[in-house]
């Protein structure tokens, strides 16, 4: 009896002490894994520059009055959605709108026609899809496409009533998602990015396989810093 006790007894220590062992080897390595992660991030942090200038407010431009540094780069268009804020966003830029026509034939189809050399430039289309919507949702299309068959090198389209932006979800069976239709509509025609305001979501997100379209709410957009 007392040989089986003690059997039983040197079994049961073998068997925890290989727990323990086990244990701290576990610890051990987690503590070594910490100490690395920790060393690598101080490396980053001793990495990267210092910057001990001030932070550069973005409205700094807006509140001095300030011009655009390159007018020659980019181009203003607009359609007939509001004429008056196309003509106050390029007085407040400093620049003037390109010269077009945007008008209707006989039969009511939409006439576009760019008269200035738009190649290589950044053309923004100020055109808000506001009523009558389908009319100025057409026009838009038309002057994304215009530019784009102009070799334009990015065309922004500047919306700041996004027609058919409350129809965001399916909201019952059998019904379409128009926010998101549109979207591929001007995605389609070759428009790069979207400025929009007064959007029904935060954000709307159209993937294609070889170009992701992003819609959200935006003040200005610029893809590269101090570019304008």
């Amino acid at each position: 009896y007392q040989r089986r006790v003690h059997g039983d007894f040197n079994m049961f220590s073998r068997k925890l002490g290989k727990k323990i062992l086990s244990s701290v080897l576990a610890m051990g390595g987690l503590g070594l894994i910490g100490a690395n992660m920790f060393h690598q991030q101080n490396l980053l942090v001793e990495a990267q520059p210092v910057n001990n200038e001030p932070r550069r407010d973005p409205w700094a431009r807006s509140k001095n009055g300030d011009k655009i540094k390159n007018p020659e780069k980019i181009m203003l268009i607009s359609g007939n959605a509001n004429k008056p804020l196309a003509e106050g966003i390029a007085k407040h830029l400093g620049s003037t709108l390109a010269n077009s026509v945007v008008g209707k034939f006989s039969d009511g189809e939409v006439n576009i026609q760019i008269k200035e050399n738009i190649r290589g430039k950044d053309v923004y289309i100020i055109q808000p899809t506001c009523p009558p919507v389908n009319d100025n949702l057409m026009e838009l299309l038309l002057l994304i496409s215009t530019a784009r068959r102009a070799s334009a090198k990015e065309v922004t389209a500047v919306i700041p009533y996004y027609g058919y932006a409350r129809q965001d979800r399916k909201m019952a069976s059998r019904v379409p998602i128009s926010a998101a239709d549109v979207a591929r509509l001007l995605e389609t025609v070759g428009v790069d990015r979207i400025i929009a305001m007064d959007l029904h979501l935060s954000l709307i997100h159209i993937s294609e396989p070889t170009r992701p379209l992003y819609i959200s709410y935006a003040v200005f957009c610029l893809k590269k810093k101090n570019r304008y």
